[in-house]
């Protein structure tokens, strides 16, 4: 018998993988994360927060790690009001992991009046190396007032916003059928 299967049907099916390390905070313009094994063949994604008073143009970050990965920077966007953002840094990087073995990761920020950093590295498996994001939105609010919305094209793909806000304001919530990672 002869099945014919659609290539959603081979492709193996994308997952967070439970080697995902905690969410990285610190005050000061390096964040590490804890050490971490992810499996050969996964892609990390590396989200990196930078709370800094500075305008876009006098503000840097990286991203590394001590496994010598190449990072692929996908998104980069200042966060704050317009028209001049100030208020943080966000950018997500993607990396394929070739050797499982135990790593940390790193973000820095060059940026003049620092306030805080924050790293979520996600070990997915099942994602496209080649074309590890779908696309991207930019956005931002004033007046402490958040409302973001996704859409997606490709079936299977997860969706995720990143918020940063620069008031002690109360986390976001989560729209229904969505997880909120308040970190």
């Amino acid at each position: 018998i002869d099945e014919a299967k659609s290539d959603l049907d081979r492709a193996m099916a994308l997952a967070l993988d439970s080697s995902t390390p905690a969410v990285a905070s610190a005050n000061a313009q390096t964040v590490t994360t804890a050490s971490f094994t992810p499996p050969a063949g996964a892609v990390l994604y590396a989200i990196a927060m930078h709370g800094c008073n500075s305008q876009a143009s006098n503000r840097a970050s990286t991203i590394t790690d001590s496994a010598g990965l190449t990072w692929t920077p996908q998104v980069s966007t200042p966060l704050g009001p317009s028209p001049a953002p100030n208020g943080s840094l966000v950018r997500l990087w993607t990396a394929t992991v070739i050797t499982s073995a135990a790593m940390t990761v790193t973000s820095t920020i060059t940026a003049n009046g620092f306030n805080g950093s924050t790293l979520r590295v996600l070990v997915y498996t099942g994602a496209d190396p080649a074309a590890p994001v779908d696309g991207s939105a930019v956005g931002g609010s004033v007046n402490a007032v958040v409302s973001q919305s996704i859409t997606t094209t490709i079936y299977g793909t997860i969706p995720w916003i990143a918020n940063a806000d620069w008031t002690p304001g109360a986390a976001p919530t989560a729209a229904s059928g969505t997880t909120a990672d308040t970190t």
